[in-house]
């Protein structure tokens, strides 16, 4: 599986569970942030599959704990 077809898989994956979990997920954040989240998890789907972009990556920084 080319980079970009396993990054739309983990894409699609997320969106799927995501929705599984709408209900949960609103009560904590919000149903419109939760609409925001789902919108923006198809949008990269959607960008992955027709070859607009190739991957994407998470950066993650350690903060200092006071």
């Amino acid at each position: 599986m080319s980079g970009s077809r396993s990054h739309c898989a983990v894409a699609d994956s997320l969106i799927d569970a995501f929705a599984a979990d709408a209900t949960d997920i609103a009560a904590q954040i919000g149903s419109q942030a939760l609409a925001e989240l789902l919108a923006a998890h198809r949008l990269w789907s959607d960008w992955l599959r027709e070859g607009r972009v190739r991957k994407f990556a998470f950066v993650a920084e350690k903060t200092e704990t006071r």
